[in-house]
Parts: C-alpha cells; structure tokens; sequence
C-alpha cells in the first residue's frame, strides 16, 4: 500500500486507529468518501454486537470481528487510494 500499511497486520480493532489516520493524512476525507459515514455506522454497532456476545455466543463474536476486520480494511484502502491520488497529482503538478 502507498501508506505503507500492511493489509495482513490490519486488524479488527485498527478501525479507530484508521479513521483518526485519515484525519490526520487527509483532512476531509471522511466528508468526500462514498460509503466511509456507513461503514463506520456498521463498525460500531458490529463492535457493540461482538463486545456482547463474546462469552454466550462465540461463534457470533467470531463472525462479527471478522466483520470489523473488513472495516478497517476498508479504510485503510480507501486511506490509500486517497494518498496515492494526491501522489499522482503532485508529480503530475511539476511535469507541467
């Protein structure tokens, strides 16, 4: 990845991390990112769904953090995407 992120470290609990990450890199990114408001919806109600079922239902909690480990993979690519973009355009600013 252009962010030098590893995608097999990305983890189900990198969400935050992430986010607070793409504030940092790309101020506004959050706001001009289709589906990156939904997607945090769905983390957070799915972290909510895994902190809850961890003792009764293992296999839910199992299958919910896989669900959060797909969040923060998205944005780490979406992170990524981004950064590589802004790259492209830089180098292509001093070209011209």
């Amino acid at each position: 990845m252009t962010a030098g992120i590893d995608a097999a470290a990305i983890g189900a609990r990198d969400f935050g991390s992430l986010l607070n990450l793409c504030d940092d890199l790309s101020p506004g990114l959050k706001k001009k990112t289709p589906w990156l408001k939904e997607v945090s919806v769905y983390y957070y109600a799915v972290a909510k769904l895994e902190q809850l079922s961890k003792l009764k239902l293992p296999s839910l909690a199992a299958w919910a953090s896989r669900e959060m480990k797909i969040c923060s993979r998205y944005v780490a690519v979406v992170l990524d995407q981004n950064l590589a973009m802004n790259l492209d355009r830089r180098l292509a600013a001093r070209t011209n």
